[in-house]
This record gives structure tokens, C-alpha cells and sequence, in this order.
């Protein structure tokens, strides 16, 4: 048996989904995150990489350096689905929900906003039958975005 039950999803037919989270820059969120997502792809899962940090770092891993597209900015201020706001990669099976330079200010207009702490979670579970995991990169604060 592999991560998850026999169809790669975590109990109740969901995505299973995992953070890449600390307070600390430079302890290898980025590099985790982006490595574990491509090879749970390469394992047949469907996956998404959501990269939450504005510096783009997988982003830009995973071969992907224009950020034209729609991205994690728009997935947390609602204006794009998870599924708009993903694109496909080099990488079979992986999807990544991009970072961008918006991302940077966003903790100013998520403290604004109602129940902002839970715009991700609704996010996801509005389209739990797309992937098989998500896997999030954070950025290195304690802000609201994490």
C-alpha cells in the first residue's frame, strides 16, 4: 500500500494534502515540496504544486517562468478556481498553481477580508475530484498566507 488508500487519495475520496511550512527561510521547503510533488506525479498521481511564497522559487523549479497565467494570488483572492488557476508542467500528472509577485502584499488584503483563513481550504475542497494530492509551498513568515 503507497501513501494514502489503494487509489492514492486520503480517506473520504479527498486529496490528500500536504504543507511544506516553517517560520525559517533556507531549511529546504521549496526543494521538498517541489521533489515530492514531481514524483508522486511520476508515481501516475495527479497532482497540483500550489507555490504560496512570491519569490516563485517552484515556480520557477518546476521550468515555469512566466507568470502571464493565473496563479496562487488568484486561487486565494477568488477569482480563479483551482483548476483555472493551474497549468500543466514538463512533468506528467503535475499541475502547478503559480507564484507571483502579488503574492507579496496579499497578507494586507487578507486581513480584511471575512473568514480569510479558510479561502484555501474552500478552494480545494471545490474541486477534490481533480487531483490526487496537493502539495503547498509556503513562504518563510508567519503571516496570513501560511
Amino acid at each position: 500500500m503507497g501513501i494514502g488508500d489503494e487509489e492514492g487519495r486520503s480517506q473520504g475520496n479527498r486529496p490528500l494534502v500536504i504543507t511544506a511550512f516553517n517560520q525559517k527561510g533556507g531549511i529546504g521547503k521549496t526543494t521538498t515540496s517541489v521533489n515530492l510533488a514531481v514524483c508522486l506525479a511520476a508515481f501516475g498521481k495527479r497532482v497540483v504544486l500550489v507555490d504560496m511564497d512570491s519569490q516563485g522559487n517552484a515556480t520557477s523549479s518546476v521550468g515555469v517562468t512566466s507568470t502571464s497565467h493565473k496563479g496562487a494570488y488568484e486561487l486565494i483572492n477568488g477569482t480563479a478556481s483551482l483548476t483555472e488557476a493551474s497549468r500543466p508542467t514538463r512533468f506528467d500528472g503535475l499541475a502547478l498553481c503559480g507564484a507571483s509577485d502579488e503574492l507579496a502584499g496579499i497578507d494586507m488584503e487578507l486581513a480584511h477580508r471575512p473568514e480569510s483563513q479558510s479561502l484555501l481550504r474552500q478552494a480545494v475542497q471545490a474541486e477534490q475530484d481533480q487531483f490526487d494530492f496537493i502539495v503547498i509551498d509556503c513562504p518563510p513568515a508567519l503571516g496570513m498566507l501560511p
